[in-house]
């Protein structure tokens, strides 16, 4: 009698892209009119355009996505969307947290869906308000949310990885004309993320009036000067405590004028105290600056 010669494979090789979480998901019609105000946050959020065309700006990048199109935004990346050219869109968006080094090919692409990864992303975000559905009518505890949750997760993954593995050509967005002089005022907030500058000197900084500079700026990003300025430094703040700084010297690092008011100032854009911060990332909750 023949004998097979049987070989275990393992499986358990570090896994190239893996989701943790899902925050929202939701496909929506957008009219004419629409602009939302912009935010930050420490998760991944995908936008589709299925009709129509919508402007983006995500930091200093300011751009049109239009249908057919898939943009990501890494995390703790600023980001907007608002229509355009005088009429609505509708827009896939998905919002969720995810590990592995091959996610930073996710970044800074515009990305064209054939039908195929159309129908694919259609099925992953239906999928993902089904689940977010479930979870607020308190079915999380059944086999039922269970098996759509873990169907989810492996139609979600397996999604990126074929975005990642045929992304790599994808361009960078073009950026659109009229926008240059915001993404110097960005690159120059962004340059001095680390002194503790007055709005008159940023406007000395970028050679224009205050009034112009907060005109330009509100054009593309619906955020006060100020405001943005303050969450580049939180966001810098973020990277130093993650990287175990004390909270004195990240303070002193950024500019403030004593811990206590980066405490203050921290907290008042997080939730968190920089302590309560970094007991947050054992517990896994979500950041989000708007």
């Amino acid at each position: 009698m023949d004998r097979w010669n049987y070989r275990k494979v393992l499986l358990d090789t570090p896994r190239l892209v893996s989701v943790k979480s899902l925050v929202s998901a939701f496909d929506m019609v957008r009219d004419a009119d629409f602009a939302f105000d912009g935010e930050m946050h420490d998760f991944w959020e995908m936008v589709y355009i299925a009709s129509g065309k919508a402007g983006i700006t995500a930091d200093e990048r300011v751009f049109t996505l239009n249908a057919g199109q898939l943009v990501f935004h890494k995390p703790m990346e600023f980001h907007r969307i608002c229509s355009v050219g005088g009429a609505g869109h509708r827009a896939l968006i998905m919002a969720f947290a995810a590990a592995g080094e091959e996610l930073q090919e996710l970044e800074d692409r515009i990305i064209e869906l054939d039908e195929e990864l159309e129908q694919q992303l259609h099925k992953v975000v239906d999928k993902g308000a089904t689940i977010l559905e479930m979870e607020n009518n308190g079915l999380a505890d059944t086999g039922e949310y269970r098996e759509a949750a873990q169907e989810f997760v492996l139609l979600t993954e397996l999604f990126l990885m074929r975005i990642i593995k045929g992304g790599r050509n994808n361009p960078r967005p073009s950026q659109d004309g009229q926008s240059e002089t915001y993404r110097m005022i960005a690159r120059v907030l962004n340059e001095n993320a680390e002194k503790n500058l007055s709005l008159p000197e940023i406007a000395a900084l970028c050679h224009m009036s205050v009034s112009n500079l907060k005109k330009i700026f509100r054009r593309y990003s619906d955020k006060g000067v100020m405001k943005h300025f303050t969450h580049i430094k939180i966001r810098r703040a973020i990277k130093l405590l993650d990287e175990g700084l004390p909270v004195s010297q990240v303070s002193e690092r950024l500019g403030f004028s004593s811990a206590s008011y980066f405490s203050a100032v921290f907290k008042r854009e997080t939730g968190y105290t920089p302590g309560a911060y970094r007991k947050r990332l054992k517990t896994g909750d979500l950041l989000v600056l708007s």
